[in-house]
């Protein structure tokens, strides 16, 4: 399982230039969860309605204070980076290495 992170900000591949669209890693709660940068909860679970927890199970959960994320774009080359939380709140995202086929 894994978790799907939505990072602010728009990060570009550094071997073709495309948008990276698609985040996910597997430090979180690996959940099927979406964390959105700046939300210190979850944001959705998008999975079929009877497996999904609700808002009140999803707001418990918390990202580690430093957590590994990557990126594809539509070319699918990959993108690492690190997550970073201030207090429990998902504040930083540094791309670490880019463009990886």
């Amino acid at each position: 399982m894994f978790d799907s992170y939505e990072p602010s900000g728009q990060f570009t591949c550094a071997a073709c230039g495309r948008l990276i669209t698609h985040w996910q890693g597997k430090d979180g709660p690996n959940a099927l969860f979406v964390w959105r940068q700046g939300v210190a909860e979850p944001v959705d679970q998008p999975i079929a309605p009877e497996s999904r927890m609700s808002p009140e199970q999803r707001s418990k959960f918390r990202l580690p204070p430093s957590f590994d994320l990557s990126g594809w774009c539509e070319q699918q080359h990959q993108t690492d980076a690190i997550g970073r939380c201030h207090g429990d709140v998902w504040s930083e995202t540094e791309i670490i290495l880019s463009g990886i086929e």
